[in-house]
């Protein structure tokens, strides 16, 4: 990541990546980001303002674990692939497809 970052700096031109679960230190380096689920965008924009935008729709409140990576947090809140337990999740989270529409 670091070799692609500084490739996109010399050349000026952007760099896309498909990268799953990223850990915060490849995260920090990331300028924009973009989360999908279920074949729906989900969030478009800085990567700073991801959890925030996030926490704006009501989730990642109270003890969602928004002090850990970022990335764990957000893909965690949207993914729809596995059980949810309500006390880790709290009642206000992505658990399916309707979910992500909503969303």
């Amino acid at each position: 990541m670091e070799l692609l970052a500084n490739l996109a700096k010399v050349t000026r031109l952007g760099v896309c990546c498909t990268i799953h679960q990223p850990r915060a230190a490849i995260w920090a380096m990331f300028d924009q980001v973009y989360f999908l689920s279920a074949g729906k965008v989900l969030y478009s924009g800085k990567t700073g303002g991801a959890v925030p935008w996030f926490k704006s729709l009501g989730f990642l409140s109270g003890g969602s674990g928004t002090e850990g990576n970022p990335a764990d947090v957000i893909l965690d809140l949207i993914a729809v692939d596995f059980e949810k337990p309500e006390e880790i999740f709290g009642s206000h989270t992505i658990r399916d497809v309707g979910d992500v529409a909503a969303a």
